[in-house]
């Protein structure tokens, strides 16, 4: 398991293996190679001679960038280095003729030579200042960034981003990818490091997780271990089936996204609990999906009928997904208040085309149906709950997972956004342990955090994932989860996971949510089962 850490943090990691017999040389070494063996495996030149200018600054990180050169020189590669603030080499872990193999670049314009840059001027010890030689050197690397299209590949962070706090000078180096030495580093998480750090890689030297690093990094190791080998007898019924319940005409869209991608991902059975005047458009898209037709005035018997299908007799759904698209409007509200339990008293306008009603003040179902089974709850259920007075006691006999967005989860603690913003991780440990149940809070590097504590992040930060729809679709990729038998936490944590890893195929513009269930259902059979077929 990989874990995101301090500064400090890493400092103590690396002085626990020199502890143990491991040299800082070392760990320069297995780090150096580790990076060399990532970028060599990784970078297609073609025909053409691949060639790494490094800019080494003045500490370790400086030392690991030319060891990295020497050691890419030794697969076959040319490379170059440009000193800033150093005054030479030094004493080096590595192969004395690859040193002498580098050649040592005075003029900072001969960077337009090379295939791949790294930047080593600044690592964890920096600071967000760079000093002018070093700003100097980062503005002309990142014009040949622009006209050349040469990409940055960062040691262990861009060089002017803090480490600690992600914060960044206003000259940074900006990076394709960052090379994340031993763990990831807890400033690369926040902005505006995230961005410039651009893809980030960990790089694994056999370093000890330190006893105080307490967010871990979602794994597919970690992952593939909940899902069983499918039975080859096995039946639809034997892998679950998940209640979808939302949509409105305004938002046909989210129940759709959501129900496909729970199918996607192996759901047995997958039902649309929507408004009947939206089942034949969704039915033409999905016809694999069945439907519980939601009253157009109705509330009271819209919750009978949702009872009747996740408790009744013949209930077939283990899982429900609550909020896609529901709306916010006066018919959603009825709905949603007597499903958690709570009458209302007032005109209710109808969702389709029907005639308006008065719902009297009869006392509103328990709320069975959802303490039945796990749920998911996302968007409107989440901005519903908002608006109620002490709404976690309405979750008390409710296992669920709560899918919140920055503004969601701030609606939710009544706060800002921007707090939320500051230390997301924090924010959804301490709601988590709050509410009793499992949060998953989405954007950049989405948090899942467990009612015990425990506070994983994605892989990845997922810029592509920033467009309508998406979320739904996480949502029912959770929700499928669920229904075929993993717990909260496991069934958040895959959806999390596989999700980031799908949309890591897609640039970050242009991408649409349909688009990323396509993925999800390749990446799905690779992550599941060997290719043993020919």
């Amino acid at each position: 398991m990989t874990y995101v850490v301090t500064p400090d943090q890493m400092r103590t990691a690396e002085q626990h293996a020199i502890d143990a017999g491991r040299s800082e040389a070392d760990l320069m070494r297995d780090a150096a190679a580790a990076m060399a063996e990532w970028i060599d495996n990784r970078h297609i030149s073609g025909d053409d001679p691949s060639h790494v200018i490094a800019l080494a600054g003045p500490g370790k990180n400086g030392g690991d960038a030319i060891v990295t050169v020497a050691n890419l020189i030794d697969r076959g590669w040319t490379g170059s280095v440009y000193l800033v603030d150093r005054d030479g080499f030094g004493d080096l872990p590595a192969n004395p003729s690859r040193l002498e193999a580098i050649n040592r670049v005075s003029d900072i314009a001969a960077i337009d030579s090379a295939t791949i840059i790294l930047d080593g001027i600044y690592g964890i010890g920096g600071r967000s200042e760079l000093s002018e030689t070093a700003a100097d050197a980062i503005a002309t690397v990142a014009g040949f960034r622009r006209t050349h299209r040469i990409p940055i590949i960062a040691i262990d962070l861009p060089s002017g981003v803090d480490a600690a706090t992600g914060e960044a000078s206003d000259n940074a180096v900006q990076a394709d990818v960052t090379l994340s030495i031993g763990f990831l580093k807890q400033g690369l998480l926040n902005e505006p490091a995230v961005t410039l750090a651009g893809a980030v890689e960990t790089m694994d030297i056999g370093l000890t997780p330190p006893d105080d690093a307490s967010i871990a990094v979602v794994t597919q190791e970690m992952v593939s271990s909940w899902f069983p080998r499918r039975r080859a007898t096995a039946g639809k019924h034997d892998h679950g089936g998940l209640l979808v319940i939302g949509g409105a005409p305004k938002y046909i869209g989210a129940p759709r996204l959501a129900a496909e991608a729970a199918l996607r991902v192996g759901t047995g059975l997958v039902g649309a609990a929507v408004p009947r005047m939206l089942i034949s458009t969704i039915a033409a898209q999905l016809p694999e999906v069945v439907f519980v037709p939601l009253s157009d005035s109705d509330p009271r018997r819209s919750v009978r009928d949702l009872n009747d299908a996740i408790t009744g007799e013949r209930a077939r759904y283990t899982a429900v997904l609550l909020g896609p698209g529901l709306g916010q409007d006066e018919p959603a509200i009825a709905l949603l208040a007597r499903l958690f339990g709570q009458a209302t008293s007032r005109s209710v306008a109808p969702i389709g085309f029907g005639a308006s009603r008065t719902d009297e003040d009869e006392p509103a179902p328990e709320a069975s149906a959802l303490a039945a089974a796990p749920i998911v709850l996302d968007a409107d259920a989440l901005n519903w709950l908002a608006t109620q007075e002490n709404w976690p006691s309405l979750l008390a006999n409710i296992s669920a997972v709560m899918t919140p967005h920055q503004r969601e989860m701030a609606r939710l603690l009544g706060v800002e956004a921007d707090e939320v913003a500051r230390d997301p991780r924090e924010t959804a440990r301490a709601a988590a342990k709050a509410w009793g149940q499992v949060v998953v809070l989405k954007g950049g590097y989405t948090t899942v955090a467990a009612p015990d504590g425990r506070v994983f992040v994605a892989p990845r930060a997922t810029p592509e994932l920033a467009t309508p729809g998406t979320g739904d679709v996480l949502a029912g990729v959770i929700g499928g989860f669920l229904a075929q038998g993993l717990e909260p936490l496991h069934a958040a944590l895959a959806g999390v996971f596989i999700g980031a890893e799908a949309g890591g195929s897609f640039p970050r513009r242009g991408f649409l949510a349909r688009d990323l269930i396509a993925r999800i259902q390749n990446f799905w059979h690779d992550f599941d089962e060997p290719d043993w077929w020919i």
